[in-house]
C-alpha cells in the first residue's frame, strides 16, 4: 500500500464486492465498511453506495384498474403527468423558446408553491393515495384503490466491472501506518 493522501490519490485499501442482487451488495458493503472502520489505523472509510432520497414505487393492480376501465399504462401516465408534468407547448419570445409544463395541483393547500422558496411543494404518499384518476367510464377513482404506493431507496448509479455489478469499500491509512 502506498501512502498517497494528496488530492486525487487513490485509497490504499479497496475491497470490491460483486454480485447480482443490488440490495445484498449494499448490505455487504455496509458490513465490510463497519469491519474496516474498526481496524486500527484506518480512516475515511467509504462505500461507493450512494443512496438518493428514495423514489415512489407504485404497483398497479391490473384487475382493479381494468374494473375502472383503465390500463396500467393509463394509471402510470396519469401519475407521471401529475408529478412531473408534460410539455403542452412552447412559448417563443424574442428568439427564446420556453416550455409550458402542465401538471396537476396535488397540494392540499390553496398554494401549491412554497412561500419561502417559490418552489413547487413536495408530494408525499398520502397526497398520491388521494389523487383522483379519471375513468373513461365516468367519474374518478382514487389512486389508492388502483395501486399500492410506497417509497424505496434508490441508487444514483450502479457500477459495473467486466459486466458484473460491483460496490467498493475504500479506506485511507493514518500517518505512520505501513
Amino acid at each position: 500500500a502506498q501512502q498517497g493522501s494528496g488530492p486525487g490519490a487513490a485509497a490504499p485499501v479497496e475491497v470490491k464486492i460483486s454480485g447480482e442482487d443490488v440490495k445484498i451488495l449494499d448490505e455487504l458493503a455496509t458490513l465490510v465498511a463497519g469491519h474496516i472502520s474498526k481496524i486500527e489505523g484506518t480512516r475515511g472509510v467509504r462505500s461507493s453506495v450512494v443512496q438518493t432520497n428514495g423514489q415512489f414505487v407504485i404497483e398497479v393492480d391490473r384487475a382493479r384498474a381494468a374494473n375502472a376501465g383503465l390500463s396500467a399504462t393509463d394509471v402510470a401516465m396519469t401519475v407521471r403527468t401529475a408529478i412531473s408534468g408534460v410539455e403542452a407547448t412552447r412559448v417563443i419570445e424574442a428568439e427564446q423558446s420556453t416550455p409550458v409544463i402542465v401538471r396537476f395541483d396535488l397540494s392540499r393547500s390553496a398554494t401549491p408553491y412554497s412561500q419561502q422558496t417559490g418552489e413547487l411543494k413536495k408530494v408525499d404518499i398520502a397526497t398520491l393515495e388521494g389523487m383522483m384518476i379519471a375513468s373513461p367510464r365516468g367519474g374518478s377513482v382514487p389512486l389508492q384503490s388502483l395501486a399500492s404506493i410506497g417509497v424505496d431507496n434508490s441508487r444514483s448509479n450502479i457500477a459495473h466491472e467486466e459486466g458484473e455489478r460491483i460496490v467498493k469499500v475504500t479506506s485511507y491509512l493514518r500517518s505512520g501506518v505501513p
